[in-house]
This record gives structure tokens, sequence and C-alpha cells, in this order.
């Protein structure tokens, strides 16, 4: 509440990226920025299909504010896409109404893989992972390699054949991010990969 409380105090709108609400491994369920009191003033909550319905080729989402706000986001994306094509919306109201054991399914089978990438990654000399909470990317810490993320991520494309997000892109350089929307089976091959090239890389 207290991020709530501030905005409040100075007049100021959040935009919370609430994408991978379904995904939260604590035990607990997401706590929403709008079940605070006063905050479904100001808090513009922004979510999609993509990520909890597996649905990222239909490019659908969507969000819930006051009347307010919503007037003035409409503006902009009229000017900007007008609107998302009908079937993927309909595809995403099916996705809605139908059964939901799938969600509680893709997030079981996240977290098993989120144990085995951080467990792989702190294997690696030199890397440091803590577990992430939530969605399904790790952020492993490569600064002891002493190799800029880029140039790292570049190396491994090239030496070891697997396809990775340098931190810099996202303000942390000397992190990388690590996907695990993949099989266990490609998940391990993958960390051996990475493992040996890193093992094996030149020390500059």
């Amino acid at each position: 509440g207290k991020i709530v409380k501030i905005a409040q105090e100075h007049n100021v709108t959040i935009i919370a990226d609430e994408v991978y609400d379904s995904f939260v491994y604590s035990g607990d369920k997401y706590k929403s920025l709008v079940s605070f009191p006063g905050a479904k003033d100001i808090v513009v909550q922004v979510n999609s299909f993509s990520k909890v319905y597996a649905m990222t080729g239909l490019r659908v989402g969507y969000l819930a504010a006051s009347r307010e706000r919503l007037l003035q986001f409409l503006k902009y994306h009229h000017t900007v896409n007008i609107s998302a094509n009908v079937p993927s919306q309909k595809a995403c109201i099916t996705a809605l109404k139908g059964p939901q054991d799938c969600v509680a399914q893709m997030k079981a089978a996240y977290q098993k893989r989120r144990d085995v990438v951080v467990e792989r990654l702190n294997d690696i000399p030199g890397v440091h992972c803590f577990t992430p909470q939530g969605a399904f990317y790790a952020f492993a810490d490569i600064r002891e390699l002493g190799v800029p993320s880029l140039d790292l991520v570049q190396y491994l494309v090239k030496e070891a054949g697997v396809v990775l997000t340098n931190g810099s892109g996202f303000g942390c350089e000397g992190f990388i991010r690590v996907s695990y929307a993949a099989d266990i089976a490609k998940i391990e091959e993958a960390m051996d990969r990475m493992k040996k090239a890193i093992v094996n890389m030149p020390v500059k």
C-alpha cells in the first residue's frame, strides 16, 4: 500500500504491468495494486492473454482503469492501431470462459523448470542466480565473469547455439535473462552447452 499512498500524495498515475499475475510461485496469489484503498482512481492495470493462455501470436491485451483515464487511452489507441482483430478477440473470450486447469498446469510446469534453471545456472563458475518469484525468466548475475552481457550472449549464440537476452537491454548490465518457456530436456541441453562454453571462454 505504500506505493499507492505515495502516488496519491503526489497525484501520480501508476501503470501496473500485471501480465504475469497468474505465475507467482511464492504460494500466495498475486495481489493487485487496485486491491488497496483508493487505488482504483490512480492505477491503470495492463494485462494480456499472451502469457496466461500462451496466446502470444494473437497480440491481444487490455487495460483496466477509471473511465476518465480510459477515455484518454482510447484517443491514443485509435490513432495507433484502432483495434485488435475480431477472431483473436473471440479466441480470448473462449479462453476466459473455458476451463482454467491449463493455467495451474502451466504454473506447475514453469516452477519445475525454474528450479532446474536456477540450480544449473548456479553450477556454472562465475554465474549466480537468485530464485525468481514469478514469470518464466531467470535473471543471472554474470559480473564475476568480467564480460559485458551483450558480448556474452553473442558468444553463447556462436559457441553454444543458445539464445539469451543481455541484461543491458533492461538497464542491468552484468546480467543475462534466461527464459525457461521450454521443456526440461531442452533446458538441460542448453545449460550443458552454456556451462561448457563459459568454462572454455577465452580470458580477455
